[in-house]
């Protein structure tokens, strides 16, 4: 279900970019939290990581090119996001203190690298794999039917919160609403910020 919700929400999106319909955009920002939640489910319960790597990046690279031309940008598409964030899970459920040593480079790399949502969507893929383990720990202590209702109600929260945070503040209304307190600041204290 939440598959099919993510492509459609996706296809929604695309025609309101295509098109320049900005209420589809606001439907489409339901695509990236149900896939973060899809990648990190998926991982969970691969037996092969490594082969689910694998095919992330044959996404990535199938994918890249149709993204460049229909869009006409150079940034690289959200599959990059995803192995990038794959790649963490990876090394954090091999060895956790490694994993945390490693989460500063990738939040640089995907920082430094022009990518379609970038830190946002690593941050919703760790907050899923942080609550999925929550969740896991919680039903082994309470028993599977309670704790079955809590992992559902903590996936809707998780699911509905990055869906709303997405709908109303993408990355230009954030810089949009920093800008205006820089200069806010800078004309309180008589200097020019920007």
């Amino acid at each position: 279900m939440i598959q099919l919700i993510a492509m459609i929400s996706m296809l929604i999106d695309h025609i309101g970019v295509i098109y320049e319909i900005s209420i589809f955009r606001y439907i489409g920002r339901l695509a990236m939290p149900c896939y973060s939640f899809l990648l990190c489910s998926g991982f969970y319960h691969s037996s092969k990581k490594q082969f689910y790597i694998i095919r992330l990046f044959g996404i990535f690279a199938v994918s890249q090119i149709p993204f460049y031309y229909l869009f006409g940008t150079n940034r690289l598409n959200i599959c990059f996001v995803w192995l990038i964030s794959a790649l963490w899970l990876l090394i954090y459920d091999k060895n956790r203190g490694v994993g945390y040593f490693c989460l500063a480079p990738a939040l640089v790399l995907l920082l430094a690298v022009p990518c379609d949502y970038g830190v946002i969507a690593f941050g919703w893929v760790l907050l899923f794999r942080f609550g999925m383990s929550w969740s896991s720990e919680l039903s082994s202590e309470l028993g599977s039917d309670v704790a079955y209702n809590k992992k559902a109600l903590i996936k809707g929260f998780l699911m509905f919160s990055a869906a709303l945070l997405l709908s109303f503040y993408d990355k230009v209304q954030i810089f949009a609403l920093f800008r205006k307190k820089c200069v806010f600041l800078g004309s309180f204290f008589g200097k020019s910020v920007f």
